[in-house]
């Protein structure tokens, strides 16, 4: 898995542009999808996927330190990603390095 760092490094090379440039428009680009989360509860790019919220309903746990101990765990929102088909094939062709 690639991490921001790598990421501008490759993008940067592959693109020829300068790494301050692919830096900038990542950040860009992630607030963005940020910005988009909290205003209209996602995006979605064809082909690409969906960003989306998810609501997690409310359930019982355990106590780490006490098993036997149950507590209730309250409703949770999370990001969801779910790929598109364009990305989905991809996915499912290749192997991670």
């Amino acid at each position: 898995m690639l991490n921001k760092r790598e990421f501008v490094d490759i993008s940067a090379e592959w693109t020829g542009a300068t790494k301050k440039d692919i830096r900038k428009w990542t950040t860009i680009i992630l607030e963005c999808i940020k910005m988009a989360y909290a205003d209209y509860g996602g995006v979605k790019f064809n082909d690409f996927g969906t960003f989306t919220i998810r609501t997690r309903k409310p359930r019982m746990g355990h106590d780490p330190n006490d098993p036997s101990v149950r507590i209730p765990i309250g409703e949770r929102r999370r990001a969801f990603f779910q790929p598109g088909k364009e990305l989905r094939a991809i996915i499912n062709e290749s192997t991670p390095k």
